[in-house]
């Protein structure tokens, strides 16, 4: 066992950081009242366990904070969503599922999920619902499970129209 003194923000840097790697992470340290002594941080072999003893974490590739604060952000991040549906589109036509996937997936993860509770208190659950079955469930899913190309293609616009209404209604607020 090693023992050494850390300053509460070296501490919470190597949490940040481990926590961005997907490496297993202890739980955030509070700095000490004014005045004290830094803590004694212990390492032991217990706590370089491997990966497979704790959750693997999924960290969205740009860390975004948890959720808008304003109806002009949530429009905004409802238009990156959309722009990146339109992408997604344009790779489903040529033939790449997985790419169009993909960029459905990261867009809805950095655009889409930060909108949903600030929808959920300004407009309403099951309007945010019924936008989220149309761009999630509707189309991500379809184009996951590999349905027929018609049934896609046409799901495609749908999804485009929610988006732009959930983007009008936001931004009329």
């Amino acid at each position: 066992m090693i023992r050494f003194p850390l300053h509460p923000l070296a501490v919470l840097l190597v949490v940040t950081t481990t926590a961005a790697c997907g490496t297993p992470t202890a739980a955030p340290v509070a700095p000490p009242p004014a005045g004290s002594t830094s803590p004694l941080v212990t390492s032991s072999p217990s706590a370089t366990s491997s990966p497979s003893a704790s959750a693997p974490s999924a960290a969205p590739a740009a860390q975004q904070p948890a959720g808008v604060t304003s109806n002009q952000e949530a429009a905004r991040e409802i238009v990156a969503t959309r722009q990146a549906y339109e992408e997604a589109y344009r790779a489903f036509q040529q033939g790449d599922r997985a790419q169009a996937l993909e960029i459905m997936n990261t867009a809805y993860l950095d655009h889409f999920e930060r909108v949903e509770p600030w929808m959920d208190q300004n407009i309403g659950q099951a309007y945010r619902q019924e936008v989220e079955a149309a761009i999630s469930r509707d189309l991500r899913r379809k184009v996951r499970d590999n349905a027929p190309d018609a049934e896609i293609s046409a799901q495609f616009p749908i999804a485009f129209q929610k988006l732009t209404d959930a983007q009008q209604r936001l931004s009329a607020r």
